[in-house]
């Protein structure tokens, strides 16, 4: 019975270790954008993995982003001045475009792909209904 006593308490204190790690961690992922979510942003990226501007976008404006794994690019997007996150995602939108590619917002999820494959993608339609004569 002792055994099982002993590895419980070691199972424990192995837990609360690495849950208190991955908390640390995490908080700190936040910091390092250096970005308080719906606060103002000055965008600072040069030459950046589109993914890393996608991240960036997602802590200032709390939207998921699904993204087509044919996306790849470097971008840039600079700014001398604050901007709020509403014209940050505005911006972050206009690079999406210069690089031919579309946005789809579905509530809070945001889905970027290539344009060729957001034509197949179906869309519904309501049509008026025929005047009655």
């Amino acid at each position: 019975m002792n055994f099982f006593l002993k590895t419980r308490t070691r199972i424990q204190d192995w837990t609360k270790g690495r849950l208190g790690l991955i908390a640390v961690l995490l908080l700190s992922a936040g910091a390092a954008t250096g970005q308080t979510p719906g606060g103002p942003v000055t965008p600072n990226f040069k030459n950046v993995d589109f993914t890393e501007l996608v991240q960036a976008v997602s802590v200032a404006t709390g939207k998921s982003f699904i993204i087509d794994p044919r996306i790849h690019a470097r971008v840039t997007l600079i700014s001398a001045t604050e901007m709020p996150s509403s014209a940050f995602y505005d911006a972050f939108l206009s690079i999406v475009r210069v690089h031919g590619w579309v946005a789809n917002s579905n509530g809070n999820v945001v889905t970027i792909s290539s344009r060729s494959s957001a034509s197949k993608i179906p869309v519904d339609v309501e049509l008026p209904h025929p005047l009655q004569i």
